[in-house]
Formats: structure tokens, C-alpha cells, sequence
């Protein structure tokens, strides 16, 4: 794909979604969101998909992907803004 190829970065939720990044030929720069801001504390892989659920499941995962990103960003900000 032509966003995949242009991205410096890929997160998924799943490790289907990296799965399907693989197959478009980019997994060298893609990993799950819970194992790039990992620190070694365990906790679980992925973010679970709210699909077809509950307004709830949607608001928890909601609450994960704020976390996650604001993990994210707080590391990648030293190779952003060196």
C-alpha cells in the first residue's frame, strides 16, 4: 500500500493488524502499540477490540489508546526534538 510505504511508523491495536502489515511488506518499521512503549512491566498484549461491544468497551479502549499515545509520544519526543 502506498501509505505503508511512505510511513516511517506503523502502531497497531493487534497483532492481526501487524499481521496485515506484514503482508503489505512493511512490518520492518511496525509493531504493536502495548510492545513499543513496553517498560518491562508485563501486562497485555494488544488492545482488545471493541467491536459490536458495549458502549464501555469502547470507552476503556478509549482510555488505553489515550494512555498508549501519550506514551508513545513521550518517546519518540527525544529523536523528534533532540
Amino acid at each position: 500500500s502506498e501509505v505503508a510505504d511512505r510511513a516511517d511508523l506503523i502502531l497497531t491495536m493487534t497483532t492481526s493488524h501487524l499481521a496485515r502489515v506484514a503482508e503489505l511488506g512493511a512490518l520492518d518499521r511496525a509493531a504493536v502499540l502495548t510492545d513499543f512503549v513496553a517498560d518491562d512491566e508485563g501486562g497485555e498484549a494488544g488492545v482488545p477490540d471493541p467491536i459490536g461491544g458495549p458502549e464501555e468497551a469502547y470507552s476503556r479502549t478509549y482510555e488505553v489508546l489515550d494512555d498508549l499515545v501519550g506514551r508513545v509520544l513521550a518517546r519518540l519526543e527525544p529523536v523528534l526534538r533532540p
